[in-house]
Parts: C-alpha cells; sequence; structure tokens
C-alpha cells in the first residue's frame, strides 16, 4: 500500500524551525508543545530541543535508515510532538502506524532507561484536518510506554471526513528526568478502504460537511459543501477563523433521488484556521477546519485566543467551577454537596470541561477533582483551549477526603 506521509523515515536534511537552531525538524514535519504557563514549575511544560538522530552516534536510537526525528526537553517535561497534514478523498479509511522510542533517565548510558519519569506516548488522526492535538475530533491511538526499544504498537484508524487529515505523533512524559528523551521513526497513513471499495448506501448514510480551497491561500474563497441522504429543515451554518466570525454567501441547494447538497462561500480575511459549523433540526452540530495561509507552524506553538467565544455576561462576576472527573460516582458529588462550597461560596460543579472554560468573564477558576482521572493532561487542555483560566487541582483518594480538600481551597 502507498503511504501517504512526505518523509516518513526522517531522512534528509534537518532545517531550523522559524530560524530557531534548537528546533531542527525533518523536512515535510512541524512541531507542537503545549508553552509554560506562567504558575507552572520550572521544569515543567518546558520548550523541546529538536534534533536528528544520527545512527552513527547511537545506532539503537535508529530504526531504520540513517536518521530518526528526535526530541527532549533535559531536567523537565513536555507535551509535544510533531504533526503533518495529508490531503485525502472524505470516505477513506485511514490507519496510522508509527514506531516510537523513549529514553527516560538521570544517569547517561544511552538506551538503559533508570527511574523513568513515566514517558506516555501515543499517535493520532484528525479526520476533520483540524490542526490541534487536543481537538475533540482526533482519533488517538492506545496510550503506550516504552523505555529502550522502538516498540511498533502505536496504531490509529479513522475515516477522513475532509479533503485533509492531521496526523500527530505525541508524548508527554510526568517527571522531570536528565534524559526524557523521544525517537520516532517509520511513520506510515496508509489506506486500507478507499471510497471506490465502499456501497452507495455506505457512503451515503450520514450527513457531511466539506470544505476546498484551491490554494488555501489569502485571496481563495473557500467553499463550503453540506451533503445529507435527507432534506434538513433550519440550516444553521457559522463561519469563525483567527480574528473571529465571518461572513458567506449561500451559492446554491441542489438534490436528487439520493443526496441533497448545499453550497456557500467564505473569504479568509487572515491567515489561520476556519471552523465551520452546521446545525440542524435532523442532525447534530458537525464541524470541519480547514487552514488557510503559509505561515501554518506559527499555530502549532501558540494557543489561538477564541475570540469569537459566546457567553458574553450580563454583569462581570468571578466563576468558580469545580470539575468532576468522568467516573465519579454519586458518593462524589454528595461530598461537593456537603462540603458547603456550592451554596456558601457560590460555586458550580459538573462535568463537562467547555461549561467549566467557556465564558467571557475577567476570572474564572476551575477546580480539577482528581486530573490523572481525564484521559489527557487536563491542564494542558485548558491551557491550550481556554487560556485564562486558573486551574487548581486537587486529589481525594475518597470522598472523605475531597470534602475536606474543597474547604480548604483559596480562590
Amino acid at each position: 500500500m502507498t503511504n501517504l506521509l512526505k518523509n516518513p523515515s526522517f531522512e534528509g536534511a534537518y532545517q531550523p524551525w522559524q530560524d530557531q537552531m534548537e528546533i531542527m525538524v525533518a523536512e515535510g514535519w512541524l512541531p507542537f508543545w503545549i508553552p509554560q504557563r506562567v504558575d507552572d514549575e520550572t521544569w515543567r511544560n518546558r520548550q523541546p530541543i529538536y534534533w536528528a538522530g544520527r545512527g552513527s552516534f547511537e545506532p539503537r536510537f535508529v530504526r531504520a535508515g540513517q536518521t530518526s526525528q528526535a526530541y527532549s526537553t533535559p531536567w523537565g517535561t513536555h507535551i509535544a510532538g510533531l504533526m503533518q497534514t495529508v490531503a485525502v478523498k472524505p470516505g477513506q479509511r485511514l490507519q496510522l502506524k508509527a514506531y516510537g522510542y523513549a529514553w527516560s533517565t538521570d544517569a547517561d548510558t544511552p538506551g538503559i532507561s533508570t527511574s523513568p519519569g513515566n514517558m506516555r506516548m501515543k499517535i493520532g488522526i484528525d479526520p476533520t484536518g483540524g490542526t490541534t492535538p487536543f481537538g475533540s475530533a482526533v482519533v488517538w491511538s492506545i496510550e503506550r510506554t516504552v523505555y529502550d526499544y522502538y516498540d511498533a504498537g502505536f496504531i490509529a484508524e479513522a475515516t477522513a471526513i475532509h479533503p485533509t487529515v492531521t496526523i500527530f505523533l505525541m508524548s508527554a512524559p510526568e517527571w522531570p528526568r536528565k534524559h526524557n528523551d523521544v525517537y520516532w521513526d517509520d511513520v506510515s497513513l496508509e489506506i486500507v478502504q478507499d471510497v471506490a471499495d465502499l456501497s452507495e448506501e455506505m457512503v451515503d448514510s450520514t450527513v457531511r460537511l466539506l470544505l476546498a480551497s484551491e490554494t488555501q491561500q489569502l485571496g481563495d474563497p473557500v467553499r463550503v459543501r453540506l451533503l445529507s441522504p435527507h432534506l434538513l429543515q433550519n440550516i444553521h451554518i457559522q463561519v469563525s477563523g483567527p480574528v473571529g466570525s465571518v461572513g458567506l454567501r449561500q451559492l446554491d441547494v441542489a438534490s436528487t433521488e439520493r443526496e441533497h447538497a448545499w453550497r456557500w462561500e467564505f473569504e479568509p480575511v487572515a491567515g489561520g484556521p476556519y471552523t465551520v459549523t452546521v446545525s440542524a433540526d435532523e442532525t447534530d452540530a458537525i464541524t470541519a477546519t480547514i487552514l488557510i495561509g503559509s505561515d501554518a507552524a506559527n499555530l502549532t506553538l501558540i494557543p489561538q485566543s477564541i475570540s469569537d467565544a459566546r457567553g458574553k455576561p450580563r454583569a462581570q462576576y468571578e466563576r468558580t467551577y469545580v470539575l468532576m472527573p468522568p467516573c465519579a460516582g454519586k458518593e462524589w458529588l454528595r461530598a461537593v454537596l456537603d462540603s458547603g462550597v456550592l451554596t456558601e461560596r457560590g460555586w458550580s460543579m459538573g462535568f463537562n470541561r467547555d461549561d467549566a472554560g467557556i465564558g467571557d468573564l475577567d476570572s474564572r477558576a476551575v477546580i480539577v477533582v482528581n486530573p490523572a482521572d481525564w484521559p489527557e493532561p487536563i491542564e494542558a487542555w485548558f491551557a491550550f483551549w481556554y487560556p485564562g483560566v486558573i486551574v487548581h487541582a486537587v486529589s481525594a483518594d475518597s470522598p472523605d477526603d475531597l470534602q475536606v480538600a474543597l474547604c480548604s481551597v483559596a480562590i
């Protein structure tokens, strides 16, 4: 099968990303990482160093060929990795595979990890073409912790619903070590089921939202198509971009016996990601994202402010939200009620991360209960999607412990 990725073996010349010599990346790939916050400990979420792992220096760091892509945060941790956007056909079933290797230790013997820092690694596909690893559409592989050998168990599959998909190679060590080094090699993205192999019933069974641009540059309009096997009523569509909401114009509506199609068009006003959201009476809201502009690398480092977020309050107030983990049972909810923080301090409680972070408020605080119970680093998630939110982590072994801990939180 054909590998759709550019430079999947990380060979050839390495170039400095944005002229930063400490970030040397193989051709075809972009780096990403979560920036360190002001209130982070000095070792947490450091900017990684990227370089070419060369077999001539240490053969075990390269699986095949001459080089592998390496990155590290010496004496620190990171939430970081590599990404690449690939052109595909909507409806294609894709499989992403990668070989990953971690060396995590305070010692200097290459390839021997002593007391490692819990290096968590995974790979993912965003079938909507989104360019953030924290997008809700990303389909992730099983998270693995591997040391001192190339593990072939990183596999993710997804069906493309956009003319591009983005793949991510990601790692997140929990504890600082002198060597928190990650190596990726021999990555593949292959079509395991093509559109031509699907029956018409399978292709047309769902509502699809497609975005297209000839050049994906400013000045070139973006075409929006909504396809549905059913006639949709009360369609609502909106476009959000780097500088807020964007107007669009409807071109036409067409229907056949098998499919209904709506077409719109909008003109990008600045470089960056544009997200189209469509809702109707007969379907849940669906979204699609397209990246406009040549300087796409800027989008992988600094989170974009959500300038068009709704939720402007009647009057400013201080909000504190107790975010419960997905697995919390009734006894944990009772502990929050019995603590008195909801009635005496006016705090809110719930399970939804977006509810906790959204809102045009000067003061937003989230009390994250047992953050380790979330499937991804929750503090980094808030830092990326809702910058400005103050996050407090509260860990408790029992509901009684939680009740005591909440009473002692100072906001």
